[in-house]
């Protein structure tokens, strides 16, 4: 059964299949085998698109939208400072200057995770605000806390005394960090010791190694292969010789990344164009060639997932699943949509400050706490919600 590399005429892209001879039937190893190439190609095609995509996304999000988020703040924290001086040359009864405090701690709130922190803002939101401003950070940080201790429970069946963690953001996130080194280190050690529990397993961790080697051995000796036909410095021809530097690069890259299926790609592209018949691969050697390509299907699965949940695409985790054109029209609409908050902020703060501002104001204070109270599932400390 020779095999054969095939060029799709609408793509650069090699196909690499194994095929019959003549009628010969393909048996299901090597059914398999062109399964999971196809398989493989179609997965780094996706993270190939879905990493543009994404890099484009983000792109325009950070030059678009996320330049608006501290001009919002600092207008937020403006607003908040006319509403407090309004409250100071106006007379308000007692429940609508309750409401007016109300008003500027939330204010204050949204702005907090856009803005740096200093004493004159802490001393306007402690004003206003039940509890003082480190008091809350105090109790998000106690809350950050119990979650974590929470994950490493169900997680890893870990028990937490919250108490034991740093009260600062430094030292809880340093802790969050000795936390997963040490579970690592523990899980690592578990499987060491229960492998070493049972003759069974001893053996069962023999031929995964030996499978290792033959899956090394097998991705070098096609390595070696390739490099003595396609080395370049061997080569008279100038026209052939810049052909084999290009093919050597990609040799010496898929060789780095232990990647068997373009190693595999490569090989029988550079067979093919060389010699008419290729000899069928051995139920021996196609088994390895198996095991590491479903291995690497896996991985590539894992990692077309992660890349889509990555905190890298975080800001624009909410325009992944559109389409590229559509996603980029609603970053832009989203830019507007900011921009014409902003201008309302800058008119609401503007408007706030005449002495017949009165009723403009209640009418706002009305409204945005209404607002406040319908996304109060979400403390909105470090959230902007427009």
């Amino acid at each position: 059964m020779p095999s054969k590399y095939h060029k799709d005429n609408k793509s650069s892209e090699y196909e690499l299949q194994t095929v019959p001879k003549e009628q010969k039937v393909l048996s299901k190893k090597q059914h398999a085998f062109n399964r999971l190439t196809q398989r493989i190609e179609s997965l780094k095609q996706d993270i190939r698109e879905d990493s543009s995509k994404l890099d484009i996304l983000m792109e325009l999000y950070g030059n678009e939208v996320a330049p608006q988020y501290p001009r919002i703040a600092e207008l937020r924290i403006n607003l908040a400072k006319v509403l407090a001086r309004a409250t100071e040359r106006i007379n308000f009864s007692s429940r609508h200057y309750s409401a007016i405090g109300d008003a500027i701690v939330s204010l204050c709130e949204e702005a907090f995770g856009d803005i740096d922190m200093n004493p004159e803002l802490e001393e306007l939101y402690d004003r206003w605000s039940a509890e003082s401003y480190r008091a809350k950070l105090s109790q998000r940080l106690y809350r950050a806390k119990e979650m974590f201790a929470d994950m490493m429970r169900d997680r890893y069946d870990v028990d937490i005394d919250v108490e034991d963690i740093e009260d600062s953001t430094e030292g809880f996130a340093q802790f969050k960090q000795r936390m997963k080194a040490q579970v690592e280190q523990d899980r690592q050690q578990f499987w060491q010791e229960r492998h070493q529990k049972s003759k069974r397993q001893r053996q069962q961790e023999a031929a995964k190694k030996a499978a290792e080697e033959q899956k090394q051995r097998s991705i070098r000796s096609i390595y070696i292969a390739l490099a003595k036909v396609v080395h370049p410095d061997g080569e008279k021809d100038d026209a052939a010789k810049v052909v084999k530097e290009e093919v050597m690069k990609k040799v010496v890259a898929a060789y780095e990344q232990q990647d068997l299926q373009i190693l595999l790609t490569l090989e029988l592209e550079w067979i093919h164009q060389t010699i008419e018949n290729l000899q069928q691969l051995t139920d021996e050697k196609l088994q390895v060639y198996l095991d590491v390509l479903k291995q690497q299907a896996d991985d590539l699965e894992k990692e077309k997932v992660e890349l889509l949940h990555s905190p890298k695409y975080g800001a624009v985790a909410a325009y992944s699943s559109m389409p590229l054109n559509i996603a980029k029209s609603r970053i832009l609409k989203d830019k507007r949509e900011l921009k014409d908050y902003n201008g309302w902020l800058m008119a609401a703060a503007s408007a706030f400050r005449s002495l017949d501002a009165k009723h403009s104001i209640m009418e706002f204070v009305a409204a945005y706490n209404e607002r406040q109270q319908n996304n109060s599932a979400d403390d909105g400390w470090y959230d902007v919600q427009i």
